[in-house]
């Protein structure tokens, strides 16, 4: 390969991953990612090419779609998020919270693994009265099954249980202090997740997008989110969702 080759094409790896990392609007229409995804897919030297400067930046590529690029930075990677960059939710203990209800999104729309293989997953939104309904009837099943003393948190007891015991602690709604309340939470991860582009709202009502559903894939085997799902969510979800 002649000097002047290689510098095209490491160009062109270096553009498919920034449309990676920038992930902009309507990235199906932009001219140049069209024609860089065409070659991509044909061209196993771009495809080598982007996947060495991937690995140089400790990022894990998931996926090259036509819809975009995929890129899940290591925690060693200049690129993976901080914790800054999650929602508080009213003060900086509530950051968990903001796991609990992406867990519970990813939960409602893929209630299990391979839900994620399926393209036709439910069509009908979520609203923050929904996702909330959710959660509490998932926390009054655990109760039932389990008994009111299993939210009795303790130092030994899973993440997942003393978030659901902190959500519960939360009121709806409030017209002393609306900023912490279990609805201006949900409403505060969804503006958080839709600025990420993982959520789309229409009508008041949110869908995931192509982008979470490929981001939550790769979660799946995440032992939080396998626990979340084998602990809290029963059948009746799926049988809801088929």
């Amino acid at each position: 390969m002649e000097i002047g080759d290689m510098v095209e094409i490491v160009n062109k790896a270096g553009r498919i991953l920034y449309y990676g990392l920038e992930f902009p609007k309507k990235i199906m229409y932009i001219h140049e990612y069209s024609e860089l995804f065409r070659e991509y897919q044909i061209n196993s030297a771009l495809q080598i090419f982007v996947e060495t400067l991937a690995e140089s930046l400790n990022l894990n590529i998931l996926a090259v779609e036509k819809t975009g690029v995929y890129l899940s930075p290591s925690h060693n990677s200049p690129f993976s998020p901080n914790l800054s960059d999650i929602p508080v939710l009213g003060k900086e203990s509530n950051r968990g919270l903001y796991a609990l209800i992406l867990m519970a999104v990813a939960a409602y729309f893929f209630p299990t693994p391979d839900r994620f293989q399926d393209q036709g997953y439910s069509s009908v939104g979520v609203t923050t009265e929904k996702l909330h309904d959710f959660i509490t009837g998932k926390i009054n099943e655990v109760i039932d099954k389990f008994g009111e003393e299993i939210l009795a948190t303790s130092a030994e007891s899973p993440h997942c249980i003393k978030l659901l015991a902190d959500y519960r602690k939360l009121h709806k709604e409030s017209e002393i202090n609306s900023k912490s309340t279990a609805l201006y939470f949900i409403k505060t991860a969804f503006d958080h997740l839709k600025h990420e582009r993982l959520i789309t709202e229409e009508s008041d009502e949110y869908l995931p997008t192509n982008k979470f559903r490929i981001f939550m894939e790769e979660f799946s085997t995440n032992e939080n989110y396998l626990s979340f799902l084998k602990g809290i969510l029963l059948d009746d979800q799926q049988e809801d969702k088929s």
